[in-house]
């Protein structure tokens, strides 16, 4: 999963939303799916924990992504991965910072997880710079920390250079954030 910028799950009977899923998948349906995140479960690393549910309790690994959307902001879709139960029915069991009742969840048939992070796809839903510089960012952030030989890892260490462009790109996420999301805004974990 991709480093998600503070939202909640969009509305999936929005034209907006649907036609950013059209963008994302084209042809797949959208589902709303509630979270039960599985005991044990490590933050953000769906893809092991559906694989680890689905060898434990039977049922698929569903590749889509999570589509989020900060109203009036942006939206964004999420890589990530859902447990099919055996029944058919679809269940989250990810580890997330904070309680989340469900997502709206966009199946994609044509992907598969590698073992590689993929970036979100972030479009702005408003003309505010800031919505736009936040965006341009976050894809940096995704390309410094996955770069080369850094695409097989999860856990990066960085040299002191790229660590200060970081910790310096990281601060002005936050204060972007901050700014944006007045009231509703916690940082991300």
């Amino acid at each position: 999963m991709g480093e998600m910028i503070e939202s909640g799950a969009a509305d999936p009977h929005s034209d907006h939303v649907l036609a950013f899923c059209e963008e994302v998948a084209p042809g797949s349906a959208l589902a709303v799916v509630p979270c039960l995140q599985e005991p044990g479960a490590a933050m953000a690393d769906c893809f092991v924990t559906v694989a680890d549910k689905v060898r434990a309790e039977g049922g698929d690994s569903v590749i889509g992504w999570a589509i989020w959307e900060a109203p009036g902001k942006l939206i964004e879709a999420e890589f990530h991965a859902v447990w099919r139960q055996p029944s058919g029915a679809l269940l989250d069991v990810a580890a997330r910072p904070m309680f989340v009742p469900s997502i709206t969840f966009l199946a994609d048939p044509g992907r598969t997880y590698k073992g590689q992070q993929v970036d979100n796809v972030r479009r702005p839903l408003s003309r505010d710079p800031r919505v736009r510089e936040l965006i341009y960012l976050q894809g940096r952030r995704f390309a410094m920390l996955n770069a080369g030989a850094r695409a097989d890892q999860h856990a990066v260490v960085l040299g002191k250079r790229e660590q200060r462009d970081y910790d310096r790109m990281m601060d002005r996420i936050e204060r972007l954030q901050r700014s944006l999301f007045r009231g509703t805004w916690r940082p991300m974990e």
